[in-house]
């Protein structure tokens, strides 16, 4: 086997034209083509849950703060599940739910990493927003969040201003995607792309 490999390439660096090629592959075995694959069927996009905004604040308190960490990662790796299922070029799609939530857990030891999580975060919510097929309007300000968390940090609540408004413009979007699979709905995919 090793010798016919050696006489073929041996041969092949000799060609001069095209029949001399064609006559070291001639008795070979026809190339089997391939099936052409089927298109994959789109998938259904991953959700995020509803959750009540007044819920998300009362459980920050009543767990001191423990619950937020729970409830930070879990959005983040939502927005990004959806992103994922939805347009998985778009940005958030390659988002770290971890490394969100370690900036705003242990970056608060070095300050900075919390205030950029602030604001990637509400920045998320924006994108996914916007994934979800809601105008530009509707979206949330990163800017203004990030105030809301820097303030409400002087006041010692910082989550009781920021997750609570985040989770309710997540269930807006939750809810649009909902809407909008409904039978007689139109295509959700394609007007949430061209945004």
């Amino acid at each position: 086997m090793v010798d016919e490999l050696e006489e073929r390439l041996s041969a092949a660096y000799v060609a001069v034209t095209r029949a001399d090629l064609a006559r070291l592959v001639a008795d070979l075995p026809p190339r089997h083509t391939a099936r052409p694959a089927m298109a994959p069927a789109p998938e259904q996009p991953v959700l995020g849950v509803d959750r009540s905004p007044g819920l998300v604040a009362l459980l920050t308190v009543v767990t001191l703060g423990l619950y937020l960490i729970y409830w930070w990662y879990t959005v983040n790796r939502e927005m990004r599940d959806f992103a994922r299922t939805v347009q998985p070029t778009h940005p958030l799609a390659g988002a770290s739910p971890v490394a969100s939530t370690l900036a705003m857990t242990l970056g608060t030891l070095i300050i900075v990493p919390v205030f950029v999580t602030a604001h990637s975060t509400a920045r998320r919510v924006g994108e996914a927003m916007s994934l979800s097929g809601l105008p530009p309007h509707d979206r949330p300000s990163p800017l203004l969040y990030t105030l809301a968390y820097t303030i409400g940090g002087l006041l010692i609540v910082p989550q009781l201003l920021y997750a609570p408004l985040l989770q309710g413009h997540l269930n807006r979007a939750w809810q649009q995607v909902r809407a909008a699979q409904e039978p007689g709905a139109g295509d959700w995919l394609a007007s949430a792309a061209a945004a």
